[in-house]
């Protein structure tokens, strides 16, 4: 069985941000590529059963793939408006355009809750991704990304392949709000909703904080905290986990003040990732030019020394 961890090189994962067809619906863990997810949950009533719960899931836009190449990217951001669906950033890696209809779920998902209980702790937020196709045919062919605690805690393969049951989550929140319409759109969902499109009624009464128990990591907390970001897979026996972030001390290890997070402002009614460190400048035309040009001047200097 080959090893096979389908990481993208940088170069090839921005062009393709540039350059992928828009998808419509939220990709999940059969497109082999899925599509960043961030998820919202009011926790006001019984985790399962809550009458005044909500649960909404907005597509970002970003394939897995894609949001690899940002790991390691000093100053890179990418922000979401969850009002609009704009998408703006900074950093060299992947494409800042996005087309989206996010319809009206932040404000009605913003106000239930908040009119049910305004304490932090009610509100909570996860990003996810999925992809499985290979999960069954190649080491490393299942493959997630979830936000996570600063110390991931022990994770089988077994466990890691199981957490495809969240794409019964996925494709029931497709057939809801401005998904199925919008190259990028959201939902919200109730308990009371269709089969599986509530985050903590998935598979029966599954929560997706855990990736419906798959994993002892709670993956969602208060829109108040900023969360780290893991990228998983698994070598055959046990899982692979790689944090977000920038070794700014060069010490080979992702340490305090280097993790790449995600935050929520609810007022300004945004999510954000950002990796710590300063972006590198971007060259402007005339500087490329001028490259471009100096490395013509050296290769007529090399013919010529080859040709006398």
């Amino acid at each position: 069985m080959k090893t096979n961890f389908k990481l993208k090189a940088l170069a090839v994962a921005a062009i393709m941000a540039v350059s992928a067809p828009a998808l419509a619906t939220m990709q999940g863990a059969t497109s082999g590529n899925g599509e960043l997810i961030v998820n919202f949950v009011t926790n006001v009533g019984a985790k399962t059963s809550g009458g005044n719960d909500f649960s909404a899931a907005f597509d970002l836009g970003v394939t897995l793939n894609d949001a690899l190449s940002w790991n390691g990217v000093a100053g890179f951001t990418r922000t979401w408006n969850l009002d609009t669906g704009a998408m703006s950033g900074t950093g060299i890696v992947g494409s800042v355009s996005n087309s989206a209809n996010y319809g009206t779920v932040w404000n009605d998902l913003n106000f239930s809750a908040t009119a049910a209980n305004t304490a932090a702790a009610d509100f909570q937020f996860n990003v996810i991704a999925l992809d499985n196709t290979d999960k069954t045919t190649v080491i490393g062919g299942s493959r997630y990304m979830t936000t996570g605690p600063t110390s991931y805690p022990a994770l089988t393969a077994a466990n890691l392949k199981g957490f495809d049951n969240m794409d019964l989550y996925v494709n029931a929140n497709n057939a809801l709000g401005t998904h199925g319409s919008a190259v990028n759109g959201a939902d919200l969902a109730t308990p009371a909703d269709a089969p599986n499109s509530f985050f903590r009624l998935v598979n029966g009464a599954g929560e997706g904080d855990t990736w419906l128990a798959k994993t002892t990591a709670d993956t969602t907390q208060s829109l108040a905290t900023a969360q780290k970001f893991w990228f998983l897979t698994e070598n055959g026996t046990t899982s692979v986990k790689t944090i977000f972030g920038v070794d700014l001390n060069a010490n080979t290890a992702i340490g305090a003040g280097e993790y790449g997070l995600w935050t929520v402002d609810a007022l300004s009614h945004t999510i954000t990732y950002t990796n710590p460190g300063v972006a590198a400048p971007v060259p402007e035309a005339s500087t490329w030019a001028m490259l471009v040009a100096g490395l013509g001047m050296i290769s007529m200097m090399i013919r010529r020394r080859t040709n006398s």
